[in-house]
């Protein structure tokens, strides 16, 4: 099954891709990002996952929870 990782900075706007996967066997999945601006300090940031429909699973696609991050 299909995975895109996505976030946003903030509480508003449009989330962004920033990274595709797959989700394993045993149903996990991991997403690395690495913040490099100086300006990310401080700020916080939302990421969710969304998962792809696919035809050959009986899951219908949809969303995660939001995660929230605060970068240090």
């Amino acid at each position: 099954m299909d995975i895109v990782a996505q976030g946003r900075a903030g509480s508003h706007g449009r989330f962004r891709t920033f990274a595709d996967g797959t989700i394993g066997r045993d149903g996990r999945f991991r997403v690395y990002y690495r913040f490099r601006d100086p300006a990310s300090r401080g700020r916080t940031f939302q990421f969710r996952i969304k998962i792809e429909r696919d035809s050959g699973f009986a899951y219908s696609g949809g969303y995660s929870r939001i995660a929230k991050v605060r970068v240090r």
